[in-house]
């Protein structure tokens, strides 16, 4: 059996730990070894489950960007992230190297960590991709925009290819190993096992790709304080406290026709659950997603990858706030699709109530909506991670 580590080096919140350790577990169950490498330790003990799973920190850039406009391209990202400047990034780099020196992997796989990628490719080791479409771009040359060629000129794309580039190759030359021709080839890896759907790619519908399905949890010990027999519609919010339209939606809908359950991230409450009206619950822990989209007629979120997942496949619409570019992206492809309502983040005066009534009542949303949902009426995540694991066997085989 195979000694793999499963990598993750850029990006927040549980979306990447959940999927990492349900491939794990399938790798685990299989008889093969596995390792972790996680960005963020505290976020994965609460979700390991076992202190018998081999974890370790994995290397990434502690400055904070102090760029306010949002990345134009993947390459961007890496820029904002310690790949501008050579000797940092041998730094990040050589760290990478010596931890799949010690855990001495036999093949790699990534959730956003292109470090590990680099690392790999210095140490000939395969890679496989076990992430969402945002995270690995489409290769193409230059890597594609976040919006289009009308405001963002190919000119600024190639440049930050370009200056990421040679950051990368810099590095790697230092290794005596092959430097990339372009910034595409950072993704010419051996697979990649796509884990979302067509539908719910960032870029758009790619061919020849393989989409394993989205792979999320929706483990949560508190559950809907509602009243699940009342016969008012039922709205479900999980957003961040910090959001500049947090206090409006708040303040509009505890005085509404609904009943609403709010989880609020990044913040504190006194006790367990409060009820600040009739109306409005809040539960300040994260809340059991199936049972939440067995009553839910409606959900509003910031639009990550695995929330907005587990609410499509339950056929519930989705109303999207999004916080950061990834969000930004994934909101307008599925609103390009009527899947779900895109609300800009920087808009005024919004009447909440009355957007939620609309959607509630659009047939067409609630129609493609169920489209999806019954599409993949048959999907578990517990047959994508066996596909991928079945992959991985494959692709250790040829070795």
């Amino acid at each position: 059996m195979a000694n793999i580590l499963i990598a993750w080096e850029l990006g927040g919140g549980y979306g990447h730990l959940d999927s990492m350790f349900s491939i794990g577990n399938q790798l685990t169950v299989s008889g093969h070894s596995v390792h972790y490498a996680v960005r963020d330790l505290p976020r994965a003990e609460l979700r390991a489950g076992s202190t018998h799973l081999k974890v370790f920190q994995s290397p990434y850039y502690l400055a904070q960007s102090s760029q306010q406009a949002s990345a134009i391209n993947y390459s961007d990202i890496l820029l904002r992230c310690g790949y501008n400047r050579p000797t940092e990034l041998a730094g990040l780099i050589r760290g990478w190297i010596q931890l799949i020196t010690l855990i001495q992997p036999e093949i790699i796989l990534v959730d956003h960590a292109p470090g590990a990628i680099i690392a790999a490719k210095i140490l000939n080791i395969p890679v496989c991709n076990t992430a969402t479409g945002f995270v690995f771009p489409p290769v193409i040359n230059p890597l594609p925009g976040f919006q289009d060629e009308s405001i963002i000129p190919l000119q600024q794309l190639e440049k930050t290819d370009s200056l990421a580039l040679l950051s990368i190759n810099t590095v790697i030359k230092k290794y005596s190993a092959k430097p990339l021709d372009n910034l595409a080839q950072l993704f010419d890896i051996e697979h990649n096992f796509m884990c979302t759907f067509s539908e719910l790619d960032h870029y758009g519908t790619r061919s020849d790709t393989d989409y394993c399905g989205s792979i999320y949890s929706t483990l949560g010990d508190s559950f809907p304080a509602w009243q699940q027999d009342s016969e008012k519609k039922k709205v479900f919010l999980y957003l961040s406290a910090a959001h500049p339209l947090f206090k409006s939606i708040v303040e509009q809908l505890r005085n509404s026709p609904y009943q609403v359950l709010l989880h609020p991230r990044d913040i504190k409450w006194k006790h367990n659950e409060q009820t600040i009206d009739q109306n409005l619950f809040i539960s300040p822990r994260p809340v059991n997603m199936n049972t939440v989209t067995k009553h839910a007629d409606i959900i509003i979120c910031h639009g990550g990858h695995a929330t907005s997942s587990a609410v499509l496949l339950s056929g519930i619409p989705l109303l999207i706030i999004p916080q950061q570019i990834e969000q930004q992206l994934f909101a307008n492809r599925l609103a390009s699709q009527n899947l779900a309502v895109h609300v800009n983040p920087c808009s005024k005066n919004i009447n909440w109530i009355k957007i939620i009534s609309q959607k509630l009542n659009d047939d067409a949303l609630q129609s493609n909506v169920k489209k999806f949902s019954d599409k993949y009426n048959n999907y578990e995540v517990s047959q994508s991670c066996q596909h991928i694991v079945k992959g991985i066997e494959k692709v250790l085989a040829k070795k």
